[in-house]
């Protein structure tokens, strides 16, 4: 009848203004008063960083967490790049290392990628696999291309 219809109307509203409300105040953090290294922290370890004249250079160093690496490190350059877009960017390298295992069972941090940008030229990513496309510079190691 017409109450039940009431209700669903009742119902919809109060769904409505609540995910308004949750995405209203989810939780994006306001990077523009966060330091470029607190940013970069959020998404591995800092092994190198420098910055001059809005040249910067970005070694970080991340544990080896599935088969869809290649996957998780441009999703996270992505979210890196997200949070800088602010800043003064002239160009950003970022090398991404993971822990490789030798035939000896030696392992260290090695590099397995590298990327480089001109010219905020990552903000034209519809997602984030296009970044190596839009990237001045390009490279990942043979442990990447096998996923």
């Amino acid at each position: 009848g017409e109450l039940s219809m009431r209700k669903r109307i009742l119902l919809l509203l109060m769904i409505l203004v609540l995910s308004i409300g949750l995405i209203g105040c989810g939780g994006e953090e306001d990077y523009s008063n966060m330091t470029v290294e607190e940013i970069l922290e959020k998404s591995g370890k800092i092994k190198n960083f420098s910055e001059a004249e809005g040249h910067y250079n970005i070694t970080l160093q991340r544990e080896m967490v599935s088969d869809k690496t290649k996957y998780e490190l441009t999703m996270e350059t992505g979210e890196i790049l997200q949070r800088l877009k602010d800043r003064d960017i002239k160009t950003i390298n970022i090398t991404w290392e993971i822990e490789l295992v030798d035939q000896d069972g030696n392992s260290e941090y090695k590099p397995v990628m590298r990327l480089t940008f001109e010219d905020n030229s990552w903000e034209d990513a519809e997602h984030h696999t296009d970044l190596p496309n839009l990237a001045a510079d390009y490279w990942e190691h043979e442990i990447l291309k096998q996923e």
